[in-house]
């Protein structure tokens, strides 16, 4: 997973098309959130929602729209959160359309072969070490 400092979104990537679950429709996705706040006990975020994913045939969708919209008023979002949200959904399915860094493929493809190399050595198919 990646959550970037003072972004409002935390990513993750699959690295195969599974069977179900998000991981058989999904390569990529972004839950929008609060920005990641990071202290002694943890990473701690709020989850406002709104998801970008990019499906295994490359199309970028948002989801969640409505829910958004409902919880906001529902919930009472302030308006700055709401606002913020929004324009972190805008900006990831911008980067995630034009595949800027980190939707660009380079992110993926190093977490992939980092958690393989984990997976060799945790079940004892290498005595390579992590890079």
């Amino acid at each position: 997973m990646t959550v970037p400092y003072g972004q409002g979104w935390a990513a993750r990537w699959y690295a195969r098309q599974a069977a179900a679950g998000r991981a058989s429709r999904y390569s990529c996705y972004v839950d929008i959130t609060t920005p990641a706040r990071v202290d002694e006990c943890g990473v701690h975020l709020v989850d406002l929602d709104l998801d970008v994913v990019r499906t295994w045939d490359g199309d970028v969708e948002v989801l969640d729209e409505e829910e958004f919209e409902e919880h906001r008023f529902a919930l009472g979002y302030p308006e700055a959160i709401a606002k913020a949200a929004l324009r972190s959904a805008r900006n990831v399915r911008e980067a995630m359309t034009a595949a800027t860094c980190p939707f660009d493929g380079e992110v993926a493809g190093r977490r992939v072969s980092s958690f393989t190399a984990y997976e060799e050595i945790r079940l004892g198919h290498s005595d390579a070490p992590l890079s």
